[in-house]
């Protein structure tokens, strides 16, 4: 788990945490390699997991109204978080997910972390400030490219 450890320590949706806190958050994290064009995770389904990208792409998608194939609404890469949907209810996810390209990531057990945040408070509210920030970034990101979609001529 050294590797891990080390990487949690720099990534900036784990600053600042103490030494005790990385290490229960430590305890529920594994390595995982998606191959190019695996789903990671389908739309309307449990959002058990979530996961800091360490390389790859992962693009994510929405099924194209009355057409065949998907939307690209994000691309995805190296140090980016891919999940927040565990973090509120329903704990579904709201887009799929793809594996652009050979990709190696962190995944945690969202449901042990969610216990841990209702344990420790301080933890609690971090993750809270911490995911509402990437749900704000990823709705923005959303909403700029389906502006940009709408507006592009055939």
């Amino acid at each position: 788990m050294g590797t891990i450890d080390v990487y949690l320590r720099q990534h900036p949706i784990f600053e600042g945490l103490s030494e005790q806190q990385l290490k229960q958050i430590t305890a529920h994290a594994s390595s995982v390699t998606f191959h190019a064009g695996q789903k990671i995770f389908a739309e309307n389904s449990d959002a058990d997991k979530f996961y800091i990208l360490r390389s790859g792409k992962v693009a994510l998608e929405i099924p194209r109204p009355f057409h065949e194939g998907r939307f690209e609404l994000q691309l995805l890469g190296e140090g980016d978080v891919l999940g927040w949907s565990w973090f509120i209810e329903p704990f579904k996810w709201h887009f799929d997910a793809r594996a652009k390209e050979m990709t190696r990531a962190i995944a945690f057990d969202a449901n042990e972390l969610k216990q841990l945040c209702e344990s420790d408070m301080a933890l609690g509210f971090e993750f809270t400030k911490r995911f509402s920030k990437l749900m704000l970034q990823r709705l923005n990101a959303t909403r700029f490219r389906l502006v940009e979609l709408a507006t592009k001529r055939p």
